[in-house]
């Protein structure tokens, strides 16, 4: 069975660059046999935001592993964390900004990298 990858990252927000650093991921979790969702190239942006999210808690409930690039501007990044937190999913912290002093999402990720809570 194909294992699957959900990435969570900005969609609105994104920039050249960020969508560059996710086709790479997309290249490297592809290559170790996953099936990766990118919700910018998978899950339909024209929806309500309603939509979105329950399209993508589907994809996020699928999945083996999340996979996060974490941009703290990116608010709709923190409700997919919140929902593959809730949902107990392995995670793989990609990208995530750890500014000083900063004692939030950014450390929180690393923290449950490291716990390897599942």
């Amino acid at each position: 069975m194909l294992k699957k990858a959900f990435v969570i990252c900005s969609v609105r927000k994104a920039t050249a660059e960020m969508l560059e650093e996710l086709d790479r991921i997309y290249e490297k979790y592809t290559k170790l046999g996953y099936d990766v969702y990118l919700p910018h190239k998978r899950t339909n942006q024209e929806g309500s935001g309603y939509a979105i999210c329950t399209e993508n808690y589907k994809a996020i409930s699928k999945a083996n592993i999340v996979i996060v690039v974490y941009y703290k501007e990116s608010t709709g990044t923190h409700f997919d964390m919140g929902m593959a937190f809730a949902l107990g999913k392995e995670i793989i912290v990609e990208h995530a900004l750890i500014e000083s002093g900063d004692k939030h999402y950014a450390r929180m990720l690393m923290e449950w990298e490291r716990l390897g809570i599942e």
